[in-house]
């Protein structure tokens, strides 16, 4: 059996036209078919955001919002990557996200291949061509200290990327082709753990023709705001005009109909190859992106809501038909993916010999059967030291860290999904009886759970600790 994970960075939920959170517009396709062939999962959430936490959490099966920051993982991780390779898998990262190739999150993958990417400090080699830029035609300055720093760096840019003729050149297209090519290579398409890992649609959202036009206002004069800055203070208002939001917006979305299309071609090729018949193929994104929701661009605060945060998009084709055109409305967790991976491939881990061995999340594959209707109660969210969060049935709790200055809030918030699936009516004035439940409730599980050790200052050599290659 094989596994194989396709990762596109910062994938909207309601940018998934085949989501029950779909916002009406957005063609995707190509993960609509391979949801019709699978499992979606309509309430998946990234426990801790943004890029590494995400993926920390994915390789480690580990919560990490109310323990770990932004950081490398630690030489005492029981990382999926060295559960397979130690069980005789084939295991591959292929990737071309700038946060991973700087960091040490190829650990214990045998063949590791990183495509060049998004660089804000690297220019074009002088001996290779470059494109003449006007600037104010893609950018819109604040008025401060930092605007001749994102011109250059917007500037860097583009001089590499106005000069694709087609999405052919695009970042995602070549790692796709990487990936493709490392599947050929293969003298046996058995034993198989890839991880594709994509940096798009993660801005800058400079899609080549017709995506960068697909779903722009035709009538549209303003500036083409590939890669805006949040506005004063991380807000929007009072700095971005309407159409401007509309545009990042369209060209988000070409970005991720582009995304789509090379999913469908990576998709395309597993089949070509017989794959489908023996692989068990998960898509999935780290988190979405605020594209002017509550008043905010980017990742300028760290609130985890719903549809520009915290829910993602997850879809699993299993072998041979099964859970095909399935809709499970479960509670499910990025801590979930590495037991999941391991009850399919039938590798059982070892006793822990710590509490750090000990994993958080659960295989969701007795949903797909039918044996469970839940693997927990409540989905838990957060951004470690800013936001922890809660949900329970309708109802989403939120409560912020002491910095209340870098997240912008001054009390919790309290939602009602039902009536209020955009987040917001804070009801917290008005139900501070279940605020203070849902509260304790979240204290709680964290408490429960088996806290990291700190890291070891020598790597075992033996065991399931091994120094990853």
């Amino acid at each position: 059996m094989n596994v194989i994970c396709i990762m596109m960075d910062s994938w909207r939920v309601d940018y998934l036209d085949c989501h029950p959170y779909w916002n009406g517009w957005v063609k995707t396709p190509c993960a609509n078919k391979l949801a019709s062939e699978g499992t979606l999962f309509e309430n998946a959430y990234s426990e801790g955001v943004p890029t590494l936490p995400a993926r920390m959490a994915l390789f480690t099966g580990r919560y990490t919002f109310p323990f770990r920051p932004w950081q490398r993982l630690e030489n005492n991780d029981l990382l999926l990557s060295d559960v397979l390779d130690q069980a005789g898998y084939t295991t591959a990262l292929i990737a071309d996200s700038t946060p991973v190739k700087r960091s040490n999150y190829m650990m214990g993958f045998a063949y590791v291949e990183f495509s060049d990417n998004w660089n804000p400090h690297k220019p074009q080699p002088p001996w290779l061509p470059k494109a003449k830029v006007d600037i104010y035609r893609y950018h819109k300055d604040i008025g401060d200290q930092k605007d001749e720093y994102w011109r250059n760096r917007l500037r860097k840019e583009l001089e590499k990327t106005l000069l694709w003729k087609s999405d052919e050149e695009s970042y995602v297209a070549t790692t796709v082709k990487n990936a493709m090519n490392w599947l050929e290579r293969q003298q046996r398409l058995d034993n198989i753990f890839l991880w594709l890992d994509c940096w798009d649609p993660h801005e800058p959202w400079i899609p080549p023709p017709p995506f960068n036009t697909m779903y722009l206002d035709p009538d549209y004069e303003g500036p083409l705001l590939v890669h805006p800055r949040p506005g004063p203070g991380g807000v929007v208002s009072g700095y971005y005009t309407e159409d401007e939001l509309n545009c990042i917006r369209a060209l988000y979305a070409g970005e991720v109909s582009m995304c789509d299309k090379w999913l469908g071609i990576f998709i395309n090729k597993l089949e070509e190859l017989g794959l489908f018949e023996n692989t068990l193929v998960i898509f999935l994104s780290d988190h979405g992106v605020p594209l002017g929701d509550h008043n905010v661009l980017l990742k300028a605060k760290c609130w985890p809501y719903e549809k520009c945060m915290s829910r993602i998009p997850l879809i699993m084709r299993f072998p041979d038909g099964f859970g095909a055109k399935k809709r499970i409305k479960a509670f499910v967790d990025t801590t979930d993916i590495m037991p999941t991976i391991l009850d399919f491939l039938g590798v059982e881990l070892p006793p822990p010999r710590s509490t750090h061995e000990m994993l958080h999340g659960h295989s969701i594959i007795p949903l797909v059967t039918g044996e469970k209707e839940k693997v927990r109660d409540c989905a838990y969210m957060g951004w470690f030291n800013r936001s922890w969060a809660i949900r329970d049935g309708d109802w989403k709790y939120i409560m912020y860290g002491p910095n209340f200055a870098y997240t912008g809030k001054d009390k919790p918030e309290l939602f009602n999904l039902r009536e209020d699936p955009d987040e917001l009516n804070n009801l917290i004035d008005e139900e501070p009886e279940l605020a203070d439940k849902l509260e304790l409730r979240l204290r709680r599980f964290i408490h429960s759970l088996p806290p990291p050790q700190p890291p070891k200052p020598i790597m075992k050599s033996s065991g399931y600790l091994q120094p990853s290659r």
